[in-house]
């Protein structure tokens, strides 16, 4: 998959609460550490959800994971191509798993498609992929 000549170098970090969590550093302006997880669907356990975010250190030192963040270093495309490289490796791991991709908010879900559709050839090569149409209220 030619996509992922262009990724950040990532660190599986193991599991956590039953989810596999994956860790890069997104470079540019400044260095913004990105957390990956891969998280089985609590009504369906074969079925997982990726989700990602930037990784944000409270005062309590508590980390949390914030998928809403606006702070970026405008380099998307190579931070969504990681997070398909992350969810390829989860899939080695677990080859009998399926995962679900959606964006939390309308802009992001379209990006996420368009980004598919553009991969959709190399990815229909080791993968079955089936598309959704989100509806909205």
């Amino acid at each position: 998959m030619d996509f992922l000549s262009d990724v950040y170098l990532y660190n599986f970090e193991g599991i956590r609460n039953n989810a596999y969590e994956y860790r890069f550093i997104s470079k540019g302006e400044k260095d913004i550490t990105k957390v990956v997880t891969v998280r089985p669907l609590t009504n369906r356990p074969s079925v997982y959800n990726i989700g990602f975010g930037n990784l944000e250190i409270g005062p309590d030192g508590k980390e949390t994971v914030n998928d809403l963040s606006t702070d970026n270093n405008l380099d998307h495309k190579m931070v969504l191509n990681t997070a398909f490289a992350c969810m390829l490796h989860f899939l080695k791991q677990e080859p009998k798993s399926q995962v679900v991709l959606f964006g939390n908010t309308d802009y992001k879900h379209l990006y996420y498609k368009k980004r598919i559709a553009a991969y959709l050839e190399q990815l229909e090569k080791g993968l079955r992929v089936i598309g959704y149409r989100r509806t909205t209220k």
